[in-house]
C-alpha cells in the first residue's frame, strides 16, 4: 500500500503515460516537475504492482546512452480517473422517470440477473460451493459479507453498501443485488434491513428447499 503523499504523483505519472502512450524517466520528471529519482523510484513501485510494464530499451539516433521507455500495462486502466458513479446516477434516475416503480424494480432484476449470469454461468452446481464463491464475489466488490445462521435460517448480512449513496437515492436498486444473489446462491431471498435506508447494515434472509434448478438456468 503506497504512503498517502505518493499517491497523487503515482496518478500523475499514471494518467501521462496514458496520454503519451510512453515516456522515459526524463521526459515524465520534465512534465512532472519532480526529480528523476523521485520518478524511477514511483515508477519501481508501479513496476511492481503490476501497473507498469518493465522498460524497454530505445536507442536514440546518433550517439548518446540507450533510454528506458515505460509504458501502462492493462491493469492501470482500473487506477486511472473514472466517471461511472455519475453515470449510474443519472442513468437510474432517468429510468425511474421513465417507467413506474414495478417497471423499474423488473428492469434492475433483469440487470442483476445478467450480471450473474456473466459471474456464476461456470460455477459448479453445488449449494455450498456456490455459497463460497458467492461470499468471495461479494469480499472482493466491497460488500463486507458476514453469514449467520438464526435458529435453521441463512441470513446474510452486509457492512457496507457499494451503491451508496445512489441506493439511498433509489431504493429500488436493491432489486439488483436481490436478482444478483438469487441467482448465485440459486436460492430465494428477502431484503429485511437496508442500507439503502439508512438502517445499519443489509440483511438478507436465504431460503432453503427452493427450485434450485430453475433459479440456477442461466
Amino acid at each position: 500500500m503506497p504512503e498517502p503523499e505518493t499517491r497523487p504523483s503515482r496518478q500523475q505519472i499514471l494518467v501521462n503515460l496514458k496520454q503519451q502512450g510512453e515516456a522515459t524517466a526524463g521526459e515524465l520528471a520534465l512534465a512532472l516537475g519532480l526529480t528523476p529519482v523521485t520518478i524511477r523510484h514511483h515508477l519501481s513501485l508501479l513496476e511492481r504492482e503490476g501497473l507498469v510494464r518493465p522498460p524497454e530499451i530505445r536507442r536514440k539516433a546518433g550517439r548518446g546512452r540507450p533510454e528506458k521507455v515505460y509504458c501502462l500495462t492493462t491493469a492501470a486502466q482500473a487506477q486511472l480517473p473514472r466517471n461511472d458513479p455519475d453515470l449510474l446516477t443519472h442513468l437510474v434516475a432517468a429510468l425511474s422517470q421513465s417507467l413506474d416503480e414495478d417497471g423499474l424494480r423488473s428492469l434492475l432484476a433483469e440487470a442483476g440477473r445478467h450480471y450473474a449470469a456473466a459471474v456464476g454461468g461456470g460455477w459448479p452446481v453445488s449449494a455450498p460451493s456456490r455459497r463460497a464463491l458467492t461470499y468471495r464475489f461479494l469480499e472482493a466488490r466491497g460488500y463486507l459479507p458476514r453469514w449467520e445462521s438464526t435458529e435453521g435460517e441463512a441470513q446474510l448480512h452486509f457492512g457496507h453498501c457499494p451503491y451508496s449513496p445512489l441506493a439511498q437515492a433509489q431504493p429500488n436498486l436493491c432489486a439488483f443485488d436481490e436478482a444478483l444473489l438469487a441467482r448465485l446462491l440459486g436460492r430465494r431471498i428477502r431484503i429485511t434491513r437496508r442500507i439503502a435506508l439508512f438502517e445499519p447494515d443489509c440483511t438478507l434472509l436465504v431460503g432453503r428447499g427452493a427450485a434450485f434448478d430453475s433459479l440456477l438456468a442461466f
